[in-house]
């Protein structure tokens, strides 16, 4: 998902209350009854320092595309402090603004709409074509027991994190579906070089070479140039 997004809703959450009040209890946005941060909350936040990071990623993406970015690099270190708490302490009670100026809000919530409007989705018949790769690979696991246990392993792995990907595209973008496309067809390479079954072998190779088809091949060729990097999870 967008990180840039998903950073300015939890920021929001952390200015909700209005008046001074204690770190712990703005950082305390996870549902139970009790007044302090607890180990969701600390999920929370060892999560969006995840999304800081790519953040500064998206930046760069920017700038190398030629899109003004310096009012995005001159929050940022707001945005890092704020969340993070940098130079606050947990006990002492600050103001929504003490906690996260609107301007620097207000700034992320800009680059999270532009992330948006440039980040591509994945086409409908393109994502029919992936399914079916995915159903073709699995058909192989199952059929070809002259796969070595690593091997399998491996292929099970990578069609799973295909299929989540393509199952969940709110929460997986477009690179993300490189990534798994571009893993599940070097395993299929590797399973044509392996295998010895009298069928599976040459529909191994056949699956190896599904870049042939020119959707995918444009997919892995050219959205690594043109998608911003929005994530980096792998499976």
């Amino acid at each position: 998902m967008n990180p840039a997004a998903l950073l300015f809703d939890q920021l929001t959450k952390y200015r909700t209350a209005t008046g001074n009040v204690s770190l712990l209890e703005r950082w305390h946005i996870s549902d139970d009854e009790n007044s302090i941060i607890n180990d969701a909350d600390r999920a929370a936040l060892l999560e969006s320092a995840k999304w800081l990071t790519d953040i500064k990623a998206i930046i760069d993406t920017l700038d190398n595309m030629g899109r003004k970015v310096a009012p995005f690099r001159r929050n940022y270190s707001t945005w890092v402090d704020s969340t993070l708490n940098i130079g606050k302490s947990w006990n002492s009670p600050y103001t929504p603004e003490e906690v996260c100026p609107q301007a620097a809000l207000d700034s992320l919530e800009t680059l999270a709409d532009m992330v948006d409007v440039l980040t591509p989705s994945l086409p409908n018949p393109l994502r029919d074509q992936l399914i079916s790769l995915a159903n073709e690979l699995a058909d192989g696991l199952e059929a070809d027991t002259t796969l070595s246990d690593q091997l399998r392993d491996h292929l099970r792995r990578t069609i799973e994190y295909l299929r989540l990907c393509l199952e969940n595209p709110e929460e997986y973008p477009l690179q993300n579906v490189v990534n798994a496309t571009d893993d599940a067809i070097t395993a299929a390479k590797a399973a044509a070089g392996e295998s010895t079954d009298s069928v599976w072998k040459e529909r191994w190779r056949k699956l190896s070479t599904v870049l042939v088809y020119p959707t995918i091949s444009g997919l892995i060729a050219n959205v690594p140039s043109m998608v911003l990097q929005i994530t980096g999870s792998a499976p």
